[in-house]
């Protein structure tokens, strides 16, 4: 072959390789621009609508803080001071494409709907349940504090002066999915509050690991330093919620009151209305406490100690509680003062009624209930009535005092169901127990969404309640 054709065929087999090689380059980025995992870019929430006209001072300084609580619905609202909310894909938590203003009115067209968006999404399931994120997801998406904190738009400015003269403590027992603990926390949360939670000792370490890292990311969140293995209806139950308390007592956080909950309860009150609701307790304390003499075995059952009496009358009679304190049955969650909780950690009397409280069946539901009619405990009422419990709205079977469950049951209780929200959200309660997330996590996106404009714009308190703070005998 001739020399110089020989040079033409590879000066044109180079220029042809040099063009393949740009070729290759411009693919290769223009496909990884979208096929890039852009965990650490995902968007936010961002609001469409601007502040009302005319707004308060305090109105303007909750939009200026960017207090929006995330998970929101993106659907339009007729009321002026809702404000329409983009959605962007979280981290863990499917949005539903739900019309949460129509299931707060109880439109039973869409209800229907929802029903049957999660009725397809648990087929898709081989437990037939809605997908959670594993508690490693949320372990190792906390890893990044600062950006986790930003991406989830926890709150970093008081709101009001009202709420910074009273701050509370919330105590959280869970033993499962930190994701939907996450959302718990996320809709109680601000900065000047104090929070402990306690996760199962028995539970899973990943889901341990999960909830210590959220804790990690905060300075007013920590683990308890104590944890129990908790067992149903058994007295770790109630320990836990001690060592809490004892942990909260030392806290720098001066707290006024304390609420425990567990991780599937949800709030119905903002911070806000939690404050002016509980400063109309005047230093009294929240705990359901009735009389329930069919309870009474339980007093003796389960008491090795015990085994020689026939009947709890008898060891009533021949053991009775310190104090001659009164038997009383309730339940585990309460809002309870600081005063009250100081007297409870270290009265004489309240720690040998503790002990003797012991090897008892469910002593959580009397523990509480018997002492806050006792009349030596500070905010103690003697006349409680079983209506006037405010903390937490339960639904138990077999009841008629509300609504029938729309829901299922389990345990006994009523785990809540989207048909049920426009009931429940109008309730007096503080907060809600049950939600599964894995039953109907649209309950939790519409009621994040209820107390995100009540939270934005406090003026809809008192056109969403008639009666605000609600009346309670022992106030």
């Amino acid at each position: 072959m001739n020399p110089l054709n020989m040079c033409n065929v590879r000066t044109s087999s180079r220029s042809m390789m040099i063009m393949m090689a740009w070729v290759t380059i411009i693919s290769v980025s223009f496909f990884s621009y979208f096929m890039v995992d852009k965990t650490n870019k995902l968007p936010r929430y961002t609001l469409q609508k601007s502040q009302p006209e005319n707004p308060s001072q305090e109105s303007a300084t909750r939009l200026l803080h960017n207090t929006s609580l995330s998970n929101l619905s993106s659907t339009p609202s007729t009321n002026p001071h809702v404000l329409k909310i983009e959605y962007h894909q979280e981290f863990y938590n499917q949005h539903w494409a739900v019309n949460c203003e129509a299931i707060l009115s109880d439109d039973k067209q869409e209800i229907a709907h929802v029903d049957e968006i999660l009725q397809n999404e648990k087929q898709k399931s081989n437990k037939g349940e809605i997908e959670i994120a594993a508690d490693s997801l949320v372990a190792n998406f906390t890893q990044d504090c600062e950006y986790y904190r930003t991406f989830r738009e926890y709150p970093t400015k008081v709101l009001s002066k009202e709420e910074k003269e009273f701050p509370l403590a919330f105590i959280i027992l869970a033993h499962k999915n930190a994701a939907q603990v996450e959302l718990l926390l996320r809709a109680i949360y601000q900065p000047h509050n104090v929070y402990a939670l306690h996760p199962d000792g028995k539970s899973p370490p990943e889901f341990r690991r999960a909830i210590k890292s959220i804790a990690n990311c905060f300075d007013n969140v920590f683990v308890c330093s104590k944890l129990e293995r908790v067992q149903y209806a058994g007295f770790s139950r109630l320990i836990a919620d001690i060592n809490c308390m004892r942990d909260l007592i030392k806290h720098p956080v001066h707290w006024k009151y304390v609420i425990n909950q567990c991780g599937e309860a949800f709030p119905l009150k903002t911070n806000l209305e939690m404050v002016q609701i509980i400063k109309a307790y005047h230093g009294r304390v929240d705990a359901e406490s009735y009389d329930a003499p069919h309870k009474l075995s339980r007093f003796h059952k389960l008491s090795p100690r015990y085994n020689d009496f026939s009947n709890t009358e008898e060891r009533l009679k021949r053991y009775p509680p310190p104090g001659n304190i009164t038997l009383h049955s309730g339940n585990a969650y309460n809002t309870l003062s600081r005063e009250f909780v100081d007297y409870v950690l270290t009265d004489e009397e309240s720690v040998k009624f503790l002990s003797w409280i012991n090897m008892t069946y469910s002593p959580d539901e009397h523990f509480w209930a018997s002492l806050r009619r006792y009349y030596k405990a500070p905010g103690s009422y003697p006349n409680a009535t079983h209506k006037d419990i405010n903390t937490c709205f339960v639904k138990w079977g077999g009841e008629s005092t509300f609504k029938t469950c729309i829901g299922k049951f389990v345990r006994g209780i009523c785990v809540i169901g989207t048909g049920y929200i426009s009931y429940v959200a109008r309730l007096p309660h503080l907060f809600l127990n049950k939600i599964h997330y894995s039953y109907d996590p649209v309950t939790l996106q519409c009621l994040q969404e209820l107390l995100t404009n009540r939270t934005l714009h406090t003026e809809l308190t008192h056109q969403y309640y008639q009666e605000f703070p609600p009346i309670r005998a022992w106030y």
